[in-house]
C-alpha cells in the first residue's frame, strides 16, 4: 500500500488544483489578508482612474444596432464609488454596454481581464465597458487597474451588492446591457478570452467590432 500512496498524493493535490478554474465563489478567497508585494519588488505607477459619469449616457458613436431580448435580469440599483471619484449607480447605465464583476483575489478574473480591456479600447464609442470589483481590499482593486492598464471605469463594491442581486455563486460575471438599459444576456462561464467576448458583443449588443 505504502508504495502508491505518492501517487494518491498527487492525485488529490491534482483535484485540489482544478477547484475554482470556472470561477472564484464568495468562499473561496479571503480579500482581509495581507497582499504586501515580495520585497524587492516595485509597485505598478498608479494610473489617473477613468471617471464613470459618461456611462450613464449612450456612447457617442453608437448605432442603432438591433441587440437581444431583453432578459429577466435586472441592473442592480445600488449606488457604488467610482475610482475615478464620485459615485454610480448601475440602474443608470446606458449601452451598448459591458458591465464586467471581477476582483484581485479571482483568478479567473485576472485570466481574462486583458482580454475585457482589450475590446473594450477596440471598441471605443461604440461600446460602454465597467468593472464592479467585487469583495475586495480596495488598495488592491486599484493596484490591478494599474498593474493591468484597465482603460474603462471601475466601482468598488466589497459588500458584494451586485453579485447577490445577480444571484451568481462566484465571479467572474459578464452583463451585456442594451441603450434603455436592458440586461440582454449574462455570461457566467469560463474566462473569457478576446475572441470569445468579440462574439458575444457582436451577437448579444449587435455591434460591429473593429479588427485590433
Amino acid at each position: 500500500m505504502k508504495r502508491y500512496l505518492p501517487l494518491v498524493v498527487l492525485l488529490v493535490l491534482g483535484l485540489l488544483a482544478g477547484i475554482g478554474v470556472r470561477s472564484c465563489s464568495n468562499r473561496s478567497s479571503s480579500s482581509s489578508g495581507s497582499d504586501a508585494a515580495p520585497v524587492g519588488s516595485a509597485a505598478p505607477p498608479k494610473l489617473s482612474f477613468a471617471d464613470c459619469q459618461s456611462l450613464t449616457a449612450p456612447p457617442r458613436e453608437s448605432t442603432d444596432a438591433r441587440s437581444g431580448a431583453p432578459t429577466s435580469v435586472k441592473l442592480p440599483t445600488a449606488s457604488l464609488p467610482c475610482f475615478g471619484g464620485g459615485n454610480l449607480r448601475l440602474a443608470d447605465v446606458r449601452g451598448p454596454a459591458v458591465v464586467n464583476l471581477w476582483g484581485s483575489w479571482c483568478e479567473p478574473c485576472r485570466a481574462e481581464l486583458p482580454a475585457v480591456d482589450a475590446v473594450a479600447k477596440r471598441t471605443t464609442g461604440l461600446v460602454h465597458f465597467l468593472g464592479v470589483d467585487t469583495r475586495d481590499i480596495r488598495s488592491n482593486g486599484e493596484d490591478m487597474v494599474s498593474e493591468f492598464g484597465l482603460s474603462y471605469p471601475s466601482v468598488y463594491d466589497q459588500g458584494e451588492q451586485v453579485r447577490i442581486a445577480l444571484k451568481q455563486a462566484g465571479i467572474p460575471v459578464t452583463l451585456f446591457v442594451d441603450k434603455a438599459g436592458k440586461v440582454v444576456h449574462l455570461y457566467n462561464g469560463t474566462a473569457l478570452d478576446e475572441a470569445a467576448l468579440t462574439d458575444l458583443v457582436q451577437q448579444k449588443l449587435g455591434v460591429a467590432v473593429p479588427v485590433g
